[in-house]
């Protein structure tokens, strides 16, 4: 199990207190929510903060997912600065073979979202573009919400369909993290479960410990 902690959860006025004790601790990867306002409510962060982020971190892998009505509109910007993984909701009926393209030419890893209400079969077609698939247990735009256990079939459906890495993003914590590896989710991305902790090296200490892994 590989987590992604994310930022849409730490403290945007003092990220890099946030961020140090992780990276220190060994947690490589970092889960970015762009939003745009428009395909979810909320607007969060975009190019800018993740230049910053690439320059004061640049070791560390950071995971972009685009939660916009139109990927086009800051997709180049992000992959010059420089992510290695992006995804793209399939409710946006995003152009798979230009961002896929796109993405190869920046050497960064392409993911599709499903919403919780998205049947895999529609966006089966687009599967064979994707690196990997990131399958949303909570409604996106929002933080703090409780996992919806009922995404756990949808793991088993696109098994079906598709062999790359599956990423899970909504309410995981320590609680319900053991049943997600179980059904066969490979990323986890955790938020509050991290951030939302007074020490969130041993959050994620207790994250891996729950499904049996070493700390990093």
């Amino acid at each position: 199990m590989k987590i992604f902690p994310s930022l849409l959860s730490a403290n945007f006025a003092n990220l890099e207190r946030d961020l140090n004790p992780l990276v220190e601790e060994g947690v490589e990867s970092y889960h970015l929510d762009v939003m745009d306002g428009n395909f979810v409510p909320n607007i969060s962060f975009g190019p800018p903060v993740i230049r910053s982020l690439r320059k004061a971190y640049p070791q560390i892998e950071l995971d972009a997912h685009l939660m916009v009505k139109d990927p086009f509109v800051v997709l180049e910007p992000i992959l010059k600065i420089g992510v290695e993984w992006l995804s793209v909701h399939v409710e946006v009926e995003p152009d798979v073979d230009k961002i896929s393209r796109l993405c190869r030419q920046y050497d960064t890893g392409f993911g599709l979202v499903f919403n919780p209400g998205t049947e895999i079969e529609r966006g089966k077609k687009l599967l064979p573009a994707a690196d990997f698939v990131l399958l949303m247990s909570v409604e996106p735009g929002f933080g703090g919400q409780s996992f919806n256990e009922e995404t756990l079939d949808k793991v088993k459906k696109l098994k079906k369909y598709f062999n790359g890495p599956i990423q899970m993003d909504g309410g995981l914590g320590p609680n319900n993290v053991e049943k997600v590896v179980s059904a066969g989710v490979d990323w986890v991305v955790a938020g509050s479960s991290v951030f939302g902790q007074a020490v969130p090296t041993a959050a994620v200490r207790e994250l891996l410990a729950a499904v049996d892994q070493p700390a990093p």
